[in-house]
C-alpha cells in the first residue's frame, strides 16, 4: 500500500485538509501522478452536478 510520507513520517494521522495542503506543495501538475482538485466548502450535490457538466463537455 502506498501512502504519503513527508521526511519519512506518515501523514495518515493528519487531518484531510492538512494532507491536501502537503500534496499541493509538491506541485504535481504533469506526468503520471496528478492530484485532482477538491472542495470542502461546496454542497456535495452541487459538486456532483458540476462534475457531470464538465465530464459531458469533454466528450
Amino acid at each position: 500500500m502506498r501512502r504519503l510520507e513527508v521526511s519519512g513520517r506518515s501523514t495518515t494521522d493528519l487531518p484531510y485538509a492538512r494532507r491536501r495542503e502537503l500534496l499541493e506543495e509538491l506541485e504535481l501538475t504533469v506526468g503520471r501522478v496528478q492530484v485532482p482538485p477538491y472542495w470542502t466548502d461546496v454542497d456535495p450535490s452541487n459538486c456532483c452536478a458540476q462534475s457531470k457538466t464538465r465530464h459531458a463537455a469533454r466528450r
